[in-house]
């Protein structure tokens, strides 16, 4: 039996530009930069035309590798293909899917998306700004039970959604503080080494 295709739709890039908008504009910011950069440094136009060829093409590959990524919501599954691998969710595993418009972590707003199971683990999350409202509505409406948040934090998800945000966005001070002193940790040892080496 044929499974009936819902909704389809490639991820999309900030302000909803599609991906060849993204290339053209990176191209023009590149361009620009190529030829301000010899009047600024000691690197001749010709250096400065390769760099920039080389910075175009490497981040229009990443662009093109991204933005394989796409939602596919059939009569009995969830398909969400990232760019190097897909997860496919039965629907009536989805318990209830979890939209917040606006989560609030360290005064940073984003939109956040979950689809979880009835033991309340994700079975799939994302970052709305990748998806059209069209898909998020869809999305939301994939499982049997919806809730929708116009904004919240996560003092106010953990408790209800303990497994709803990965641990750095359901815990963002120790997170922040964890990668700081990691970062710090790291500069110590690189500059004892140094020291010893140079001493």
């Amino acid at each position: 039996m044929h499974d009936e295709v819902i909704h389809e739709e490639l991820r999309v890039f900030g302000n909803s530009k599609g991906k060849w908008r993204i290339i053209a504009e990176l191209c023009g910011y590149f361009a620009v930069a190529g030829l301000i950069v010899p009047s600024l440094r000691d690197v001749s136009y010709v250096e400065a035309l390769v760099i920039t060829v080389i910075m175009i093409v490497a981040f229009s590959g990443f662009v093109l590798l991204v933005s394989r990524a796409r939602v596919t919501v059939t009569r009995t599954e969830v398909r969400a293909r990232g760019a190097l691998r897909t997860t496919v969710i039965r629907r009536d595993r989805i318990a209830e899917a979890v939209h917040v418009k606006q989560l609030h972590v360290m005064g940073i707003p984003q939109g956040y998306l979950a689809l979880l199971d009835d033991a309340g683990e994700p079975l799939w999350r994302t970052t709305t700004e990748k998806w059209t409202p069209q898909t998020l509505k869809v999305l939301t409406t994939s499982g049997r039970r919806r809730t929708v948040l116009d904004e919240a934090g996560p003092a106010e998800i953990v408790p209800r959604w303990p497994r709803l945000l990965p641990w750095q966005l359901a815990h963002p001070m120790l997170a922040f503080w964890g990668t700081t002193i990691g970062l710090l940790a790291v500069v110590g040892v690189v500059l004892g080494v140094t020291f010893v080496v140079w001493g």
